[in-house]
């Protein structure tokens, strides 16, 4: 048997050459100042409407805040955090509840009683035992 050398048109091609790095950034720019540009001239156009707008809805200007003061306004409550002492009356009556006896309905015999004695009786009533 004889010996073969490889050929010379098996061997690799020579590596590709990179291509040269220029950068042209003038199209970008082109393309952010005329952005730019549709976005200012929508915000000019929008103020404008929202200017006729106002001028339709109130001719003679906005007149004085009658409603600003008030406990509520519409169904929506306004009343300054300092001045709001409803939440811990409210917060006491619901633990004073929470945490005695006393009557629902006292012609009907309903109670009601603390919250963890309840807890103790419905654990009974679920294990079967008697309270």
């Amino acid at each position: 048997m004889t010996r073969r050398e490889p050929s010379s048109e098996q061997t690799e091609p020579p590596p590709l050459e990179q291509e040269p790095e220029h950068f042209s950034g003038a199209p970008i720019v082109k393309i952010g100042l005329a952005t730019l540009a549709i976005f200012a001239l929508g915000i000019v156009w929008s103020t404008e409407i929202w200017m006729r707008r106002s001028k339709d809805l109130a001719p003679n200007g906005s007149g004085p805040a009658t409603e600003l003061g008030k406990r509520e306004i519409g169904i929506v409550d306004q009343v300054p955090f300092d001045q709001m002492n409803d939440p811990a009356e409210l917060r006491e009556r619901k633990i004073l509840r929470l945490t005695t006896y006393g009557y629902v309905d006292k012609a009907k015999g309903v109670v009601h009683l603390p919250i963890e004695r309840g807890y103790e009786l419905a654990i009974a009533e679920q294990k079967g035992q008697k309270p």
